[in-house]
């Protein structure tokens, strides 16, 4: 096991990871974004949430009962500042309470490593509002069921 395994086991007070699921994936045209403050990219699971964004150009997680496929981006100690602000920017994200695109969430993710907390945006409440069960991406992977053709960036 790696330092970044355990590193948000010793104590840390706030996530060193995302949770990224759609855009901002390794290979994806958002990845760019953050890239080069990214440590180290691993395959993850977030359970008890659904994807939504079958047939969109960019994909929504709420709570639920499913699985969503994604990775976790740990970012290095002094980039996470810069990556926050980011992040935040690019998912409409300003803070708790406003009418937010996106909510940033610190929850549980899974790897091959085991449990980590991770930063996940998850569907804000006006974004939430407007899912419906036709657009969820069945098996919770967008990189391989969702994304429409020729989507290149949001």
């Amino acid at each position: 096991m790696t330092e970044l395994a355990v590193a948000d086991r010793d104590g840390a007070r706030e996530p060193r990871a995302f949770f990224v699921y759609g855009t901002l994936r390794p290979g994806q045209p958002n990845f760019r974004r953050v890239s080069e403050l990214v440590l180290e990219a691993e395959p993850a699971a977030l359970p008890d949430h659904v994807l939504y964004g079958r047939g969109m150009p960019y994909p929504y997680v709420a709570p639920g009962s499913g699985r969503v496929v994604g990775d976790l981006l740990w970012i290095s100690p002094e980039g996470m500042r810069e990556a926050l602000r980011t992040l935040d920017a690019l998912e409409g994200y300003r803070r708790d309470g406003h009418r937010n695109h996106y909510e940033r969430r610190d929850l549980t993710v899974l790897s091959q490593r085991g449990a980590a907390r991770a930063w996940v945006y998850v569907a804000g409440r006006v974004a939430l509002a407007r899912l419906t069960p036709d657009l969820v991406v069945a098996g919770g992977d967008w990189c391989r069921t969702g994304r429409p053709t020729g989507t290149t960036r949001r």
